[in-house]
């Protein structure tokens, strides 16, 4: 009895080791990822010539917010005998656009920032303001007083002069309302895109500003006009590398559907 009990117990213990060796055997490796695709090149890499390609030359992205003068090797630079060079005014990013007023207060705009400065002398120390924020394009700089300076410092009288600013808000809701063959007239259509233009713009400078819608124009005329272009194209075609160039009408048609 008991050498039956031992024995049992061994077939067991035999049974399953074997079951467990058969369970934990190594299994077939896995095949390998596929390796993914190359990132394209950026695109000023794009369309280069094998000599070009390998110019070391690459372009550098613009400092947006300035750099503080701490970090400005204004000490690396040469300059004549008596004169110097240093930092005039700091925490002003991107100045580009430069105007002196006429209480020596300097204002500073700039093409891609959104913000308009104004430099002071305050304690024999220069001061740095933010006039105006969240604009758009902040290139020129225009006086109460009627006159504009530029960024080349030149005064320009502007006094009984006509500011024009265009936009492309409501277009979808002028394309709407020239739907028909029979035009709306530019009060009732200033009248339906007012509404949108109140949403963008504060209602102190719509109430500054004369509105005058622009006509979207017909088929007719955009076919026209792409004639003419394609027509100055082929001209210059025929000079330079004496190719004719003959636009038919469905080209024509098709130019002229994609211009929107």
């Amino acid at each position: 009895m008991f050498t039956r009990t031992i024995l049992s117990a061994a077939l067991f213990a035999a049974v399953v080791s074997t079951s467990a060796t058969a369970q934990t055997a190594p299994a077939t490796p896995a095949a390998a990822p596929a390796a993914a695709p190359a990132a394209p090149a950026p695109s000023w890499q794009q369309g280069r010539s094998a000599e070009q390609a390998a110019s070391p030359l690459h372009p550098f992205a613009p400092h947006m917010t300035g750099r503080p003068a701490k970090d400005l090797p204004v000490d690396k630079l040469k300059v004549p005998a008596g004169f110097k060079v240093e930092v005039w005014a700091d925490d002003v990013p991107e100045a580009r656009f430069l105007a002196l007023g006429s209480k020596g207060t300097v204002f500073v705009s700039n093409r891609n920032a959104k913000n308009v400065y104004a430099i002071v002398d305050k304690n024999g120390k220069r001061a740095v303001k933010t006039l105006l924020k969240g604009l758009n394009t902040p290139n020129g700089i225009v006086f109460d007083k009627g006159t504009l300076s530029d960024g080349e410092g030149r005064e320009i009288d502007f006094r009984n002069t006509t500011i024009i600013l265009t936009s492309n808000l409501a277009t979808d809701l002028i394309m709407q309302a020239c739907d028909d063959e029979e035009l709306p007239t530019s009060e009732v259509l200033a009248a339906v895109i007012r509404p949108q233009l109140s949403r963008h713009f504060k209602p102190a400078l719509l109430a500054r500003m004369t509105i005058v819608p622009f006509f979207p124009l017909k088929p007719a005329i955009l076919q026209s006009i792409a004639r003419l272009k394609l027509g100055k194209l082929a001209s210059r075609l025929k000079e330079a590398q004496k190719v004719d160039l003959v636009a038919g009408d469905e080209i024509i048609a098709a130019v002229a559907a994609r211009c929107t």
